[in-house]
């Protein structure tokens, strides 16, 4: 994506006039998939699905699922600080990663200390874009049963927490197969 918010915003302002004719389901939305491959090749895609979450209601979270893992990954996640865009920081949700990491094994993540993986980085711009003021939770899970009680944590940490919350699951629905090392 760009570097300069201007131009984020006129590539945003671009996508949105793509996504014109879009007619989402007419209930509030709470997550969706978008997928990694780049602005410049589905970066409407990702745009108008994440502007189809805001909808009317905004959110305090939104938690980012994504990276590039096969089954027998670990999971990983930033539990504090910040993400860098260029509309700005999207601090993390450090009580949500702070229980989450208490429950469930995670190698964590910090600005100098990270996995090099674009998945849920191309996705940032447009959270901050769309949802100004919410904080987020970025993590890898590898395709394995054990994550679904991660996302359940999830749910049941910012119900407890009374955060509204928003998931992306990021991907581009093709690193499985025989050449990538994953047949379910």
């Amino acid at each position: 994506y760009p570097s300069s918010a201007a131009e984020c915003e006129r590539e945003i302002a671009g996508f949105l006039a793509e996504g014109k004719n879009l007619n989402p389901p007419d209930r509030e939305l709470v997550g969706g998939i978008v997928p990694h491959a780049g602005w410049y090749f589905l970066g409407s895609i990702a745009c108008n699905v994440i502007h189809c979450l805001k909808g009317q209601d905004s959110a305090d979270v939104v938690v980012a699922f994504g990276m590039h893992l096969h089954a027998g990954s670990p999971c990983y996640m930033m539990a504090e600080g910040a993400w860098e865009t260029p509309f700005g920081e999207i601090s993390v949700e450090a009580k949500l990663t702070g229980e989450l990491a208490r429950q469930f094994s995670f190698t964590i993540e910090s600005y100098n200390n990270f996995t090099q993986d674009n998945t849920i980085e191309l996705q940032l711009p447009f959270i901050k874009y769309f949802f100004k003021d919410a904080k987020i939770v970025a993590m890898g899970v590898p395709p394995a049963k054990s994550s679904l009680g991660i996302g359940r944590a999830v749910v049941d940490i910012a119900n407890r927490l009374d955060l509204r919350m928003k998931v992306i699951g990021s991907t581009d629905l093709t690193h499985y197969g025989r050449n990538y090392g994953f047949v379910s």
